[in-house]
């Protein structure tokens, strides 16, 4: 087994040049890998969503932007390069620093089953009357503690869907999104994650 990391070592230092990579950013073991969950993806160097764990070759799925791609688990870090402690370390600024970092490093809540309250239909509205919809659903949810919410555009032509997601990417009440699995109303459906 020694062997094997050894190997998987290699291969990532073989690609982290490539990827420009910060030397401070922590690589993750196969434990600490957990559906749901933000890592930092060496090959595409940028952030994920992790969609499965590790198959029997090494292989998970993960979501980086609109592309669910399949990659090495050796090539996923911890999404924040980790924190240089200076050499007199206090206990209030270790405190500090730990607080300042959970919100960015913490896990993703799980997707519940969608429901009336956690979801909303923004199907046949214009883009502007979705926009103002969505507003005014996330302030609410944001009120509510919701974690996680549905919003459902459907297919169409793609535009609305694609409104949406760009206008949820550019603001601050959302945390990160992914597209719906099969199960949970496939890519007319975008799940996402509020800043709470």
């Amino acid at each position: 087994q020694r062997k094997r990391v050894r190997e998987l070592e290699k291969k990532v230092e073989k690609v982290a040049p490539r990827a420009g990579s910060d030397p401070l950013r922590k690589r993750l073991a196969p434990d600490q890998l957990s559906v749901g969950s933000t890592v930092f993806v060496l090959s595409f160097d940028g952030a994920g969503t992790l969609l499965s764990t590790p198959d029997n070759k090494g292989r998970v799925s993960v979501q980086v932007g609109a592309l669910k791609v399949t990659v090495q688990a050796d090539e996923l870090f911890a999404p924040d390069p980790m924190p240089q402690p200076p050499a007199a370390d206090s206990r209030r600024s270790r405190e500090k620093r730990a607080s300042a970092s959970a919100p960015r490093s913490a896990e993703l809540a799980p997707v519940p089953l969608q429901n009336a309250e956690n979801s909303v239909d923004l199907r046949g509205f214009s883009v502007d009357e979705a926009i103002q919809r969505i507003d005014k659903y996330l302030d609410e949810q944001l009120l509510d503690g919701r974690l996680v919410v549905y919003l459902i555009h459907g297919h169409g032509t793609g535009a609305l869907k694609r409104a949406v997601r760009d206008y949820i990417k550019n603001g601050e009440l959302i945390r990160t999104f992914r597209a719906g699995e099969p199960g949970e109303g496939g890519d007319g459906v975008t799940i996402a994650w509020l800043n709470a």
